[in-house]
């Protein structure tokens, strides 16, 4: 029965819904949280089955929630409309069908009052993932997703690729970042000088120093040029060459991104480097005074640290070349960070030998791979980003990252089929950003 004065009972409307629901509102009272009198009937929203409340003491009431068989969330009203928020850069507008519903306790009614910073949300067809604000209460709220593998590639992971050298391996991680709200942004000359003062001093031009630096040579990547891709107000390439005593490109580090057009709607953006010809540098490393070395090829750390610094300068240098804060813009679709590393050979009909990683660029042995057992040409690892795009990950120590890039390239190594030319995983997690 309802009570006195009111004429809907907790769990009425939704057939299947009124026992779950009225267990729920018992359980709450029983911890002293009177959520109030239902004001609606049990409604289908999202993902699940919603049913509003009001106390006498609260503007904004509650809500209990409820995904399909699982048990239901009391969430306070402040909380749930800015669920809704988070997630109102969707298309079509159905923001808790994109990021899904409050997580369940697994065994009581779990509550969400105003005092909450972090909501972890399952059931949304974006995926498991969380919304968040800091301690002080004064950031908007913003969606992250959570861990997640799978086996996928992304549109963009092709991009800038047309011009294939004979042979050359490539490292690079390409960020999609489909913000709702992009049809004013662009690539300002401001902006475009500013990334080109950043360029010689960044992470990225340090780590590519480093490798030459770690064979016995000083070969610096402190000069920054535009790049042979795309420059406009939409679009930028910038790179910086090592070359060889015949000016021959021996590494080439470059930074690419192009703004959304008819055919994409997310920003993309990419860091990557280039190992053109192990003779080559070989040749550029002597002309500076390095020893000679049997293996020039980059090591499972090499490629670690590489993957953590492009996966940083694509999602936070890079984007912030069309954006002050991009925490205030909302997300439209999932953000992804696919790394790649490919051993490739031309586009043309050249009858060349396919180039493999073990012979060619890459020693794999230090993570468990074995030169002749398995030959990956084409390996790709696709990782969704977070909301926030500056400093580092959002509660998640530097160290961390490097902690989920070096197992990727041990599962490469280990589980790539010998028979399969490429592979594919996707990670989803936390804390891409910050």
């Amino acid at each position: 029965m309802p009570a006195p004065g009111h004429d809907i009972q907790v769990g009425e409307g939704e057939p299947g819904w009124k026992g779950p629901f009225q267990q729920a509102w018992g359980d709450l009272m029983t911890h002293d949280t009177y959520i109030g009198w239902p004001v609606s009937e049990v409604y289908a929203h999202g993902p699940g089955f919603v049913q509003d409340f009001a106390p006498h003491e609260s503007a904004f009431g509650w809500v209990l929630c409820a995904l399909p068989y699982r048990r239901p969330v009391a969430v306070a009203g402040q909380i749930w409309h800015a669920l809704q928020q988070a997630g109102s850069g969707v298309p079509g507008g159905d923001a808790l069908g994109a990021i899904g519903f409050p997580a369940p306790a697994s065994g009581a009614t779990r509550k969400i009052d105003t005092q909450a910073t972090e909501v972890y949300l399952t059931g949304g067809q974006w995926g498991d993932g969380r919304v968040l604000r800091d301690h002080s209460f004064k950031e908007e709220w913003r969606w992250e997703p959570v861990v997640r593998f799978g086996m996928s590639m992304t549109r963009a992971s092709g991009y800038w690729t047309a011009g294939r050298a004979a042979r050359q391996l490539r490292l690079r991680a390409i960020a999609t970042l489909p913000w709702a709200e992009v049809g004013e942004l662009a690539i300002t000359s401001q902006r475009r000088v500013s990334l080109e003062q950043a360029l010689p001093v960044s992470e990225l031009a340090g780590l590519v120093t480093t490798f030459s630096r770690r064979r016995g040579a000083d070969l610096r990547a402190a000069k920054w040029n535009r790049g042979a891709n795309r420059n406009a107000l939409d679009a930028l390439s910038y790179s910086s060459v090592i070359t060889a005593p015949d000016a021959q490109a021996a590494l080439s580090a470059e930074v690419m991104m192009a703004l959304p057009s008819t055919t994409n709607y997310s920003v993309v953006t990419c860091a990557e480097l280039r190992v053109a010809d192990l003779a080559l540098w070989a040749g550029a490393l002597a002309a500076s005074g390095a020893p000679p070395r049997p293996d020039l090829r980059l090591s499972p750390e090499d490629v670690a640290e590489f993957f953590i610094v492009a996966w940083q300068t694509a999602t936070e240098q890079l984007a912030a070349v069309v954006t002050d804060d991009a925490t205030a813009l909302l997300w439209a679709d999932p953000p992804t960070v696919e790394l790649r590393l490919t051993a490739e050979g031309p586009f043309d009909a050249t009858p060349l030998p396919q180039p493999m990683l073990d012979e060619f660029g890459v020693d794999l042995r230090g993570a468990g791979y074995v030169p002749g057992v398995q030959s990956p040409c084409d390996a790709v690892v696709g990782m969704p980003a977070a909301g926030t795009m500056r400093g580092r990950m959002p509660g998640v120590p530097s160290g961390t990252f490097g902690g989920l890039v070096r197992p990727m390239l041990a599962t490469l190594a280990r589980d790539l089929p010998a028979d399969e030319q490429s592979w594919a995983a996707e990670f989803k997690w936390d804390g891409l950003l910050h």
